[in-house]
């Protein structure tokens, strides 16, 4: 249903664009904006740490990425998985996602089997 397809996009669209930034070996700094307020205790930690935190998650998501020498293939196949995920919440058809769901893990092992013949359980 057209609500079903927003639902997926709006609960998948921040995890397939980090796909993307992976497979584009995305690399990016953040700079911490020093504070004005210098009465604020050292002890409590800065406005910018979480954001610096998902940013050092982030970059280490693309490096394992890099690492794994993920083909392009594959990342297609994982935006696909992301974006059909019957587990995210107010879809009326969870079980058609879950079977296109069904359908790309297998076009994914398939693919696998082909191009990674001495490693089929490679993402087991």
């Amino acid at each position: 249903s057209h609500n079903d397809k927003i639902t997926l996009i709006l609960h998948s669209w921040s995890r397939i664009m980090l796909l993307f930034m992976a497979e584009s070996n995305f690399q990016f700094a953040v700079t911490p904006i020093p504070s004005k307020d210098t009465s604020v205790s050292e002890t409590v930690p800065s406005q910018e740490e979480p954001i610096m935190k998902a940013v050092e998650r982030m970059q280490t998501f693309i490096r394992k990425c890099q690492q794994m020498s993920v083909d392009t293939k594959e990342y297609e196949f994982f935006r696909m998985l992301v974006l059909f995920n019957s587990g995210y919440p107010g879809l009326s058809s969870p079980e058609t996602i879950d079977q296109l769901s069904s359908v790309v893990q297998q076009l994914l092992q398939q693919h696998v089997r082909v191009s990674r013949p001495k490693d089929i359980m490679y993402y087991s």
